[in-house]
Parts: structure tokens; C-alpha cells; sequence
């Protein structure tokens, strides 16, 4: 049975964009195998001319879950290089089930044609046809100024109280921001002697006027382990180096959170040490930083199962290293670094992940050279 049908909203099959712009195209998936699934969304190369990888990003996620017969629009952002060269550069979208990768569907060719900038020039023979030509733009430009603000001040969002959901839970405060048009922001933990996921504050605070459809960041209570188990803890401390300078003194928040789950265990141990020394080969030849070796050992009770996890989901094409460390580690909840790649001069988002309050752990800015 075919996993998905891929057509796309409009009809069309090219877009155009100028260099150094960036321009959008979105398809719509649905979902006919028959049941519930979780697909992998995959920008690819076209077969003629093909478009660099790079210039595609998914902006929804790297994978969306679809309920059976389910339809949804996913938009891929084009960003072009200031230094491409006219032309017409070919990529395609192909989407394929997490649990079962072997299952993948393509959609056909998109063509993002690659427009030149003209340019005029100053010759003197041209100065009353370079006029004119100013007068039309300037005449256009200003028509346009005058729609975009009679458009604005239609579509002028109104205004929203925010309610006081101090004291609440998590999910008691989602329907009270719901019904007053607000939408949950950032969430920050902070130790309290409060229940977990009780709200402790909120910004903006409660009964602030801001405009309909604005984020409210909220701080979560949450509550250290009692009387944590050291197993874990005294197999990391001081004994394994997170870098390749040697350093193993660990700040204590990110030993527990590498151990969170298997305390009793030196597993998480044993797998991060082994991945540091170059025990779990990344598909990108790069070398493992300790945030994302942190993320793939979290809490594994296993450390031979989970690193012939990650080398057995490398091996297929579909996965990146990113895509094999959440299959292997369920005790993530989806969440990973947001690793970066060089396109040119600039740094872009190789894959916007899910934003999740529970996050890889930062460096302790109070421990210095420390992880």
C-alpha cells in the first residue's frame, strides 16, 4: 500500500527567486497507508540541474505524525546563494515512515528558476528612457505603499488580557490562554518545593493588555531527585573526559542530566566515553561534540544496544546522524541541538527540531571548562 500522495497547493511546478532572496513553495501530504504514521519529511536534489541541499530547509520540522487519510500542507523555504548563476535548479520532496524507512514516496521535480538583477546602466543616450522607467517604478511602489497600509490597519490585530494562571498547572493554564487568544511561549524550569509543572510566574504578567495572538513565556516549577542514586554520578565525575583536551570535571547538572533515568547504572558512562573515542562513527565524518554524545547516551541502560542502534540507522539513507540519535533515544522527547552548516559566510539551521522546554544542557557559566 502507498504511503503518501505529494501534490502541490497551487498547481504549479516552479517558482522563481532572485540571488541572495529567498522564496517558499509548499506541498500538500496525505497520508493512504491505511494508518497512523509518523513521516520523515526529506528535501532532495532534482534529477536535472539539481538545487544544492543546502538552499532547502523544511519549516515544519523534520517530521511530522499523521493520522490515517490525514492531509497536511508542508513548506520548504528556498534560500538562494548571492552567487548563483541564472538558471533553472531542480529539487524534490520525498517523504518516508520513521518506523519503517524503507517505505518512501517522492513528489516530482520543482524547478526554482534563478532570475537575474538588471541593472542599468548610466549612458547618457539612455537618460530620458532610465526616467521614465524610475517614474513607472516609483509611481508602483507608491501605489503599493498605499494598499499595504490600507491593509494593515484592516487586518490590525486587536487586543488580549492576559489571565492569571499563577499557581496553575500546565494544563489548567493552556485552555484559560486559549480562550483569551494567547499561545504558550517559552518554558523555563526553576526549583521549587511546589508541585512540578506548577506555574510559578509568567511574563507578561497577568491582566497586561498585549495584542491577540501573543506568546506568554511561563516558569515551571520542578524539584531536584531525593537522595539521587550515585552510581552513575561517581562513574562520570572526574573519570571520563568530555573533551579532547582531557578535562573530566563535569558541572554536577550535566552529569545528572546524563545519567537522568539509569542513576543505578554506569551505562550512560560506558556508551559516552566509547562515542568520545571515536566508538560510533558519524555518517558526516565529523568529530563528536559532547552535547550530542550527551544526547545519545542519556539515560541508556544498554550502552552496546544503543551505539548498534545509531550505527545500524546510519547505514540508511534517509537518516542523518540527528534522525538516528532521537530513534535511538527515546528519553529525549524529541529534542536535539540545532547542529549548523557554513553556506558561504553564513551559519543556517541545518533542521529546526521541535521547541520543547526540555532542552540538551548548557554549559555552567559559574564552572569554568566545564561541559
Amino acid at each position: 500500500m502507498p504511503l503518501a500522495n505529494i501534490t502541490t497547493v497551487a498547481g504549479a511546478n516552479s517558482l522563481e527567486c532572485a540571488p541572495g532572496a529567498t522564496a517558499t513553495y509548499t506541498f500538500t501530504v496525505k497520508n493512504v497507508s491505511g494508518a497512523k504514521v509518523r513521516m520523515g519529511l526529506d528535501p532532495q536534489a532534482g534529477n536535472n540541474n539539481p538545487a544544492e541541499v543546502e538552499w532547502l530547509e523544511v519549516q515544519d520540522g523534520p517530521a511530522l505524525d499523521f493520522k490515517d487519510e490525514e492531509i497536511k500542507q508542508v513548506t520548504i523555504k528556498v534560500s538562494v546563494p548571492q552567487d548563483t548563476a541564472e538558471g533553472s535548479y531542480g529539487f524534490r520532496l520525498r517523504v518516508y515512515d520513521m518506523e519503517h524507512p524503507e517505505r518512501i514516496e517522492t513528489s516530482s521535480q520543482i524547478d526554482v528558476v534563478v532570475i537575474p538583477v538588471v541593472i542599468i546602466d548610466d549612458d547618457d543616450d539612455e537618460v530620458v528612457t532610465k526616467t521614465c522607467v524610475w517614474c513607472w517604478v516609483v509611481g508602483v511602489c507608491a501605489a503599493i505603499a498605499i494598499v499595504g497600509l490600507l491593509l494593515f490597519w484592516m487586518l490590525l490585530p486587536g487586543k488580549s488580557m492576559v489571565p492569571d494562571v499563577t499557581g496553575k498547572s500546565l494544563a489548567e493554564a493552556q485552555p484559560m490562554l486559549d480562550e483569551a487568544g494567547l499561545v504558550i511561549g517559552t518554558l523555563t524550569e526553576k526549583r521549587s518545593n511546589k508541585p512540578a509543572d506548577t506555574i510559578l510566574s509568567s511574563d507578561p504578567v497577568a491582566d497586561t493588555e498585549v495584542d491577540a495572538g501573543s506568546a506568554v513565556k511561563l516558569v515551571l516549577a520542578t524539584q531536584p531527585p531525593a537522595n539521587p542514586n550515585k552510581t552513575c554520578f561517581n562513574a562520570v565525575q572526574n573519570k571520563v573526559a568530555w573533551n579532547k583536551q582531557g578535562n573530566k570535571r563535569w558541572s554536577n547538572s550535566n552529569v545528572y542530566n546524563l545519567c537522568k533515568g539509569a542513576e543505578t547504572s554506569v551505562e550512560p558512562a560506558v556508551c559516552f566515553k566509547r562515542v568520545m573515542q571515536g566508538g560510533a562513527k558519524r555518517k558526516d565524518g565529523k568529530v563528536w561534540e559532547w552535547r550530542s554524545a550527551s544526547a545519545l547516551c542519556k539515560g541508556t541502560r544498554n550502552a552496546n544496544k544503543t551505539l548498534s542502534c545509531f550505527t545500524r540507522f546510519q547505514r540508511i539513507g534517509a537518516f542523518t546522524y540527528q534522525h538516528a540519535i532521537l530513534r535511538c533515544n527515546p528519553n529525549l522527547n524529541g529534542v536535539l541541538p540545532q547542529p549548523a552548516i557554513t553556506v558561504g559566510k553564513h551559519q543556517r539551521l541545518l533542521y529546526k527540531l521541535p521547541t520543547t522546554r526540555m532542552t540538551v544542557p548548557q554549559v555552567d557559566e559559574s564552572a569554568a571548562q566545564e561541559p
